[in-house]
């Protein structure tokens, strides 16, 4: 049995139990049936909410014969006319057969998906462990770092602090140096005053002994 296509315009469309109708949408809409025999291949429903395109229609097999309406938005949008026909159910059960078996190996493939995808899901997941391990790792070390510079830093200003002190200490004795260096150079020049007055009164005294 060969699918109808529905124009955009309102038409009476010729159908029998088991055709598939294309309802041709041109704005977003919500579609419906008027028999809840038919329904949307999309979904498997009676109704779905359409945007702009193509959409199959199922008349099903135990649609009575008359006269279907497809609306859009509660409007009409197509009328299908049901045929009343002789099945040849054994046909009908063959080719729900195959349609069966071509949903079958549809689920397998879709289960091969799944499976796939888990397994890519797992590595994800054990490499977001890993990261996040790393990254705790890393946080660990980076906090340990921080405490290493926290400490260089206490010595570094310990050390600073002895320096500055060592400075000043070493400025002190400096000035102490001087400070006896210049007590030395009076206490020589004072000496040398004393050697000279004491040895200029000895030669005196020498003198005048001999000139009496």
């Amino acid at each position: 049995m060969i699918p109808i296509i529905a124009l955009i315009a309102l038409l009476t469309l010729q159908a029998s139990p088991g055709d598939v109708v294309s309802i041709n949408v041109t704005d977003a809409a919500m579609l419906a049936v008027s028999d809840d025999c038919m329904y949307f291949v999309d979904n498997l429903q009676p109704s779905i909410n359409a945007t702009p395109g193509e959409y199959a229609l199922k008349i099903g097999i135990n649609c009575t014969p008359g006269l279907k309406e497809v609306y859009a938005n509660g409007e009409v949008l197509a009328r299908i006319e049901v045929n009343e026909t002789s099945i040849d159910y054994q046909s009908y059960a063959a080719k729900l057969e195959k349609e069966n078996l071509d949903l079958e190996k549809e689920v397998k493939n879709l289960e091969e998906k799944l499976k796939g995808a888990q397994e890519q899901t797992e590595v994800l997941k054990s490499q977001l462990e890993d990261l996040q391990r790393n990254a705790k790792m890393l946080q660990i070390q980076n906090e340990m770092q921080k405490q290493q510079i926290l400490q260089l830093e206490k010595k570094l200003e310990t050390a600073s602090s002895e320096l500055r002190e060592k400075t000043g200490n070493l400025e002190k004795l400096r000035e102490e140096i001087e400070e006896l260096n210049r007590q030395s150079s009076l206490y020589r020049t004072a000496t040398f005053f004393m050697v000279s007055l004491f040895v200029g009164s000895f030669v005196a005294l020498v003198f005048v002994s001999r000139k009496e």
